[in-house]
């Protein structure tokens, strides 16, 4: 039996709020238990969240008391560096260039994956797009008659 070697999707960005602040951050996927603990935290908070029936302002401020109070944990879970050290000259764009890649390498590639793997064993999901089903005919005990009415006689 051959043995294969999965190397994880490993990313690098520059970072830095500054020219003399600028430095390479090597970004790994999310373990699986780290990616699941990441998941819960982020799925409680949005249930809370939608539940309450919150406005844009409200989803906003979620988000940012989420990242506000987890940033250092997840960074801790993605980087090399220290967390402290990219919290502090990390920008907004460079954020979110991380987050998607977070996204990317574990989470939509991971669920495309899966979604093949379901497929392949018989188990996949229905195809979004189904033909609607065949029309049935209907008894509905009228009497429709084809033959042309005769005129009456006067």
């Amino acid at each position: 039996m051959s043995k294969t070697s999965l190397q994880p999707q490993i990313k690098k960005v520059k970072v830095g709020n500054r020219p003399d602040k600028m430095f390479d951050v090597t970004v790994y996927p999310l373990s699986m238990s780290h990616q699941l603990e990441f998941t819960n935290l982020l799925s409680d908070g949005l249930k809370e969240l939608v539940e309450s029936k919150a406005d844009d302002s409200a989803f906003f401020n979620f988000l940012m008391t989420f990242f506000r109070d987890n940033i250092h944990k997840v960074f801790g879970y993605l980087i090399e560096e220290d967390p402290e050290k990219v919290v502090n000259v990390i920008t907004n764009e460079q954020f979110v260039e991380i987050a998607e890649i977070v996204y990317e390498v574990n989470f939509a590639s991971v669920s495309k994956n899966v979604k093949s793997l379901l497929e392949k064993t018989g188990i996949g999901f229905p195809s979004r797009r189904q033909s609607p089903p065949s029309a049935k005919s209907t008894v509905t005990g009228l009497n429709i008659s084809t033959k042309k009415a005769s005129k009456k006689e006067a």
